[in-house]
């Protein structure tokens, strides 16, 4: 394929062609950058105004509610709802959490919790078996590998029994 010779005065029209061409071939913006000494910022600019990329989405807050509350109801997870609407995943959550769609969820030793009080309710069932486990003469090792939790949480039980 022969190269054009580019005049100057068309070296812009000619770097947004070739953002163009490479954009509808598959590279991302990332790679895009790689090529050009064009900025994230302006190649999205050149995208939008093309209409090769939508606008970035932005909502005033009853509507993000609306939204958050319609994609969560669809099975989507905050983290992919935060992205869709500019939104951190925590403020996600929290707007999920005012609008009573999310219960308190919370990870411990591997397991997942709606509520404190099950989570204490677990912590207080460890507790016990850590205890029967050191009484029975094992270590905090064989002990973590039998309830299938981390060392770390036996051996800070073992601290406090």
């Amino acid at each position: 394929m022969k190269q054009r010779k580019i005049k100057r005065g068309n070296f812009k029209e000619a770097q947004e062609a070739h953002v163009k061409l490479l954009y509808l071939q598959g590279f991302s913006i990332q790679e895009i950058i790689e090529q050009t000494d064009m900025n994230y910022t302006q190649i999205e600019r050149l995208l939008i105004k093309t209409n090769l990329k939508n606008k970035p989405k932005h909502f005033k807050l009853k509507e993000k509610e609306e939204v958050i509350a319609s994609l969560f109801k669809k099975g989507i997870t905050p983290e992919k709802i935060g992205s869709e609407v500019n939104l951190k995943t925590k403020g996600v959550k929290t707007i999920l959490k005012k609008m009573g769609l999310m219960e308190y969820r919370k990870l411990y030793a591997g397991h997942y919790f709606d509520k404190q009080s099950d989570v204490d309710d677990y912590k207080n069932k460890l507790k016990l078996q850590i205890k029967e486990g050191r009484d029975s003469g094992k270590n905090a090792r064989a002990i973590a590998n039998e309830l299938n939790v981390s060392v770390y949480i036996v051996s800070n039980y073992l601290k406090h029994i």
